[in-house]
């Protein structure tokens, strides 16, 4: 029998550990599952959020009368997983911004030197919180220093 092999590409050291374990559980899927996942995916980020429902795995997971195979099943628990990692640590950065620039009325520079955040990482939170005018009416009210 013929050994199979799976390359990785090179992976950043500090990548979470759940979203290594799914590319690697993506990398060993057949084929046909993994192009099920792509256009899962694709539709997802690139879509329209009506389509997302129509794509073959979302009919599969969907399904309560058939039993999941078991690769797509453990991907899925992974990704919600994943994902559920994302937005706890999307949350603790809004806090984080919100009291700092928000409420203490750091700028974006001052909390990226003193915390050595890139700055990249904190503008998107900083940006809604300009938009919503929530830094100005704070500062309006007396609440920073």
């Amino acid at each position: 029998m013929k050994t199979k092999y799976v390359q990785l590409p090179p992976l950043p050291e500090d990548l979470p550990t759940e979203l290594i374990e799914i590319i690697w559980l993506y990398a060993k899927m057949p084929k046909d599952k993994r192009k099920m996942f792509l256009e899962f995916m694709n539709e997802n980020v690139y879509g329209v959020p009506e389509n997302l429902g129509k794509t073959e795995l979302s009919k599969l997971l969907n399904r309560t009368d058939k039993e999941l195979d078991p690769d797509l099943s453990e991907y899925a628990e992974l990704m919600k997983k994943f994902l559920g990692t994302l937005y706890s640590q999307a949350c603790e950065t809004a806090g984080f911004v919100y009291q700092h620039y928000c409420v203490e009325g750091k700028s974006l520079k001052e909390i990226s030197r003193e915390y050595q955040i890139d700055e990249e990482s904190l503008r998107l939170i900083l940006q809604y919180y300009e938009m919503t005018g929530e830094s100005i009416r704070l500062r309006e009210d007396g609440y920073s220093q």
